[in-house]
C-alpha cells in the first residue's frame, strides 16, 4: 500500500488508478484481518478444550464419584480409548 501512495504523491500513478488500488487492496487486508480473528477465536476454544481435560485428568476420582452411569462410561473411554 505504501508503494501505491509513494508512486501518486511523485506523480507516476493517475488518481483514479490510486483509488482503485486501495479500495483493491483495503478489501483484501480486511480480508485477512477476518480470517486472522477468526482463527483466534478457534485458539481460544481449543485452549479452553485443553483446559477443561485438564482439570479431568488432574482429579479423576473426584470426577468419577460424582458421575452417573452414562458419565462414567465416557470417562472410561475417554482415559482407555
Amino acid at each position: 500500500m505504501e508503494g501505491i501512495e509513494e508512486r501518486y504523491v511523485e506523480g507516476n500513478l493517475s488518481k483514479k488508478l490510486y483509488e482503485k488500488y486501495t479500495n483493491k487492496y483495503r478489501q483484501e487486508f480486511e480480508g485477512i484481518k477476518k480470517e486472522i480473528d477468526l482463527s483466534r477465536f478457534e485458539s481460544l476454544n481449543l485452549d479452553k478444550a485443553i483446559e477443561n481435560e485438564l482439570n479431568i485428568l488432574q482429579n479423576p476420582l473426584q470426577l468419577w464419584l460424582s458421575s452417573d452411569y452414562d458419565d462414567k462410561q465416557r470417562l472410561r473411554y475417554f482415559i482407555y480409548p
